[in-house]
Parts: structure tokens; C-alpha cells; sequence
């Protein structure tokens, strides 16, 4: 009995040691991620393609947007936030204001929409990891 007793304290000590010093799994964003999607605009009705990397740390992100079809901008740099499934970014411009992005997140995939308030422009976008 005092042989099964300790053997069952071994393995539990080990397995929780495993458990307890893994890092987070947060199967959200890796280190560096490239992401490519769509965006369509509700104004206008047109719609092009975007990429972009990003790199993150911790609840903050940042990296660099290229936007094909657009009037308005080519890209640039972005920043943003990721809480629980939901993330946030801008692409600051200087005289077009700022574009920026809301939706939800999850391993693979995101959505969401996209506005230019001075130029009372929005749509949607999706976009998925490569």
C-alpha cells in the first residue's frame, strides 16, 4: 500500500510540474503571423484584397498592411489589441483619417468590419492565417 501511495504522489507531482510550467496556448496568433483577406466596401460596393503580418506581444499587436484595390491607401503600418476573441487595429493616414478594423478572432479565421469615418466609408472584411 505505501508503495502504490507513493508512486501515485510521484505521478502526480510530475504531471502537474508538465501542467503547470507549459506556456499559455492561446491558438489565437503566433509569434509572427501572415494573414490575407478581403474587404468590401457597403458605400461603394467595391472590394479588394489585403495582407498582412503581425507580430504579437501579449494583448497588443503591430506589423504592416498592404490593401490592393483601394482608392485610398496602398497600407502601411497597424497596430491593435486582442482581448478574448475580439481584435482591434488601425492604419493611421494622414489626410483620409484612420481606417480601422473590429471583429472577432478564432485560430484560423477572422471578420469583422472596417471604417473611415472622414469619409463616411465602411464594409466588412475576413481575412484567414496562411
Amino acid at each position: 500500500m505505501k508503495k502504490f501511495l507513493f508512486i501515485s504522489f510521484v505521478i502526480l507531482t510530475l504531471s502537474s510540474i508538465a501542467f503547470f510550467t507549459q506556456p499559455p496556448q492561446t491558438n489565437i496568433i503566433d509569434r509572427a503571423d501572415l494573414w490575407q483577406g478581403e474587404w468590401i466596401s457597403e458605400k461603394t460596393g467595391k472590394r479588394g484584397e489585403f495582407a498582412f503580418i503581425m507580430e504579437r506581444e501579449g494583448d497588443t499587436f503591430s506589423g504592416k498592411i498592404k490593401i490592393s484595390d483601394s482608392p485610398l491607401t496602398k497600407g502601411g503600418n497597424v497596430s491593435g489589441t486582442i482581448q478574448g476573441d475580439e481584435i482591434k487595429f488601425g492604419l493611421a493616414k494622414d489626410k483620409k483619417g484612420m481606417l480601422t478594423y473590429a471583429g472577432k478572432i478564432s485560430k484560423d479565421t477572422m471578420s469583422g468590419t472596417w471604417k473611415i469615418p472622414v469619409i463616411k466609408d465602411h464594409g466588412t472584411w475576413y481575412a484567414s492565417k496562411k
